[in-house]
C-alpha cells in the first residue's frame, strides 16, 4: 500500500509529509488529505500539546475512508505506539470524519471523542488505546459517538481489540447509530463503568469484550433520564466486573441493556444464555441461588440456574408487561406434542398477571415445499379476557430457593407439528413491581 503523507513529531527535515526524514510534525497536519489516502504515523511519534486537538478529514467518504496507520519508519511495518496527548486544562482530542485508525494511542486531558461531531461518517479503530493523562479535570470522558445532543446524523463505528482506560468518569456511549467493540479491553474504575448519554437511534454492541478491568464500578451500567432515546445495549460472549449494577434512567421508555454468553470468571452467573436484561419494564436475570430440579442446566459448568423476572410500576397487567426472551426447545414432526412452562414466586399469578407466548411448528397438512416450514401460533394469553384465572398449580415439581414457594404451570393444548423444529415461549410478566422466577427450559411431554 503506497504512503501519501508521513507522520513523524521526531522527523528532522522539512515538516511537509513527503517522507519519513520530512514528516509532518502533526496527525492534523493531514486533514486536507484526499479520500482513501494513506497516512503513515511514526511509531514513534509522540505528539504533545497544551490546547486541545480538534481535526476534521474533510475529504473522507464513507466509501474511501482516509487510512491513518502507525508504522515502523524503518520498514514501513504495521506497529503501535504513536500518540497523541493534550496536558491543558479542558483540552479534548477529536478526530472527525470517515477514517480507518491502526495502532494509536490517544490521552487527553478532558474528552476523548470518538466518532463524534456532526456529519455522517463511517470510523474504525483497531489495536487502539483511549486514556487520559495525568489531568486534574473532574470532568473527563471517553465518549464514543455524539454526547449531550440529538443531532440527526448518521455514524457507524468499529472498534477492533481497543483498550479503554477510563478514569473519573463513565465511558458515554452516544449517538447515532451502530457502534460495535470487538475484542476490546475495558479496564474499569470505581466511577468508570458504561453510561448511555442520549443514544438516539443507536446499537452498541460488545462483542468478546473484556470489562474486569482494574475494579468493579459502583455502577456498570447507567441509563439516560429522559424519553425518547430509542436505543440498546448488547454484550455478547465478554467477561465481565465481579458484580453487575446499574442506575436506571427516569421517564425512558426506550433503552435496553441485554447481557448474554458473558461470565466474571466464577460461577456468579451462568456463562450461556442470558445473564441479564433490563428495560423499563424490569429486569431479567439468570441466577443458580434458585433452579427447579430437573429444569434449566448450563452445561458448561454444570449447574442448574433459573431467570428472576422483576417487573417495574411501568407494567400494566393485561396490556404491557417485561418480557423474556424466547425459550426453544427442538419438537419432531408427526406425533401429538403438549408443551409446558414452569414458573414459581411468592404467590398466585393469574392470567392477566403472567402471559405465556407460545410458537411452534405448523401442524397444517401440507406445508410449504422448503425446509423452514410455516410456523403456527398456537396459543396467547398475553390479554386475558373476562374474569382473571389462576394459572395451574405446579405440584410435580421441586423448586430449590428462597421466595419460589407458590409452584405454576403453564401448558399447550396437545398439537401434532407436521415436520420438525423449534417450538418458542416467551412468559409475560404483567405485574407491576412483581418477582417470579421462571425454569427457562420447555418440558415436552
Amino acid at each position: 500500500m503506497a504512503i501519501d503523507f508521513y507522520v513523524d513529531s521526531t522527523a528532522a527535515g522539512d515538516g511537509l509529509g513527503g517522507s519519513w526524514v520530512n514528516g509532518a510534525a502533526t496527525v492534523g497536519a493531514a486533514s486536507g488529505q484526499a479520500a482513501g489516502a494513506h497516512v503513515a504515523v511514526s511509531k514513534n511519534h509522540a505528539e504533545t500539546g497544551g490546547s486541545a486537538v480538534a481535526v476534521t478529514f474533510s475529504n473522507a467518504t464513507i466509501a474511501n475512508p482516509i487510512k491513518i496507520i502507525c508504522r515502523d519508519p524503518a520498514d514501513d511495518s504495521l506497529a503501535t505506539g504513536g500518540s497523541i496527548t493534550t496536558t491543558g486544562t479542558n483540552d479534548r482530542i477529536a478526530l472527525v470524519g470517515s477514517i480507518y485508525v491502526y495502532g494509536m494511542t490517544i490521552n487527553a486531558d478532558e474528552d476523548v471523542q470518538i466518532a463524534g461531531g456532526t456529519t455522517d461518517q463511517y470510523q474504525c479503530w483497531e489495536n487502539c488505546t483511549f486514556g487520559h493523562g495525568a489531568s486534574s479535570d473532574a470532568n473527563r470522558e471517553i465518549q464514543v459517538g455524539s454526547v449531550d445532543t440529538s443531532d440527526a446524523r448518521s455514524t457507524n463505528a468499529d472498534l477492533i481489540n481497543c483498550t479503554f482506560n477510563p478514569s473519573a468518569n463513565p465511558i458515554k456511549l452516544g449517538a447515532r447509530g451502530l457502534f460495535r467493540y470487538y475484542g476490546c479491553v475495558f479496564n474499569l474504575e470505581t466511577a468508570a463503568g458504561l453510561s448511555a448519554n442520549i443514544m438516539h437511534g443507536s446499537t452498541h454492541r460488545f462483542e468478546g469484550c473484556n470489562f474486569a478491568g482494574d475494579a468493579n464500578p459502583t455502577t456498570f451500567f447507567s441509563f439516560r433520564n429522559g424519553t425518547g432515546q430509542y436505543s440498546e445495549c448488547h454484550i455478547r460472549n465478554s467477561i465481565l466486573p465481579g458484580a453487575i449494577t446499574t442506575a436506571n434512567g427516569t421517564g425512558n421508555t426506550n433503552q435496553q441493556l441485554l447481557i448474554e454468553n458473558s461470565e466474571d470468571g466464577t460461577i456468579i452467573v451462568p456463562p450461556l444464555g442470558l445473564n441479564w436484561l433490563e428495560n423499563p419494564y424490569g429486569t431479567i436475570k439468570a441466577t443458580l441461588a434458585k433452579y427447579r430440579t430437573g429444569g434449566a442446566t448450563d452445561k458448561e459448568q454444570a449447574n442448574a440456574y433459573a431467570w428472576d423476572m422483576v417487573s417495574s410500576a411501568n407494567c400494566i397487567e393485561g396490556i404491557r408487561g417485561l418480557e423474556s426472551p424466547p425459550i426453544p426447545r427442538w419438537v419432531k414432526g408427526g406425533s401429538a406434542i403438549t408443551s409446558t412452562i414452569h414458573f414459581a414466586g411468592g404467590a398466585t399469578m393469574n392470567d392477566d398477571d403472567v402471559g405465556i407466548k407460545w410458537l411452534h411448528p405448523d401442524q397444517t397438512a401440507a406445508p410449504n415445499a422448503t425446509a423452514l416450514h410455516e410456523q403456527t401460533i398456537k396459543r396467547i394469553t398475553d390479554v386475558a379476557e373476562g374474569t382473571p384465572a389462576a394459572h395451574t398449580t405446579d405440584s410435580g415439581s421441586t423448586w430449590n430457593g428462597t421466595g419460589v414457594g407458590t409452584k405454576q404451570q403453564h401448558s399447550t393444548a396437545s398439537y401434532t407439528p407436521t415436520e420438525a423444529g423449534h417450538t418458542y415461549v416467551r412468559v409475560m410478566l404483567y405485574k407491576p413491581s412483581t418477582t417470579l422466577t421462571i425454569d427457562p427450559q420447555v418440558a415436552n411431554t
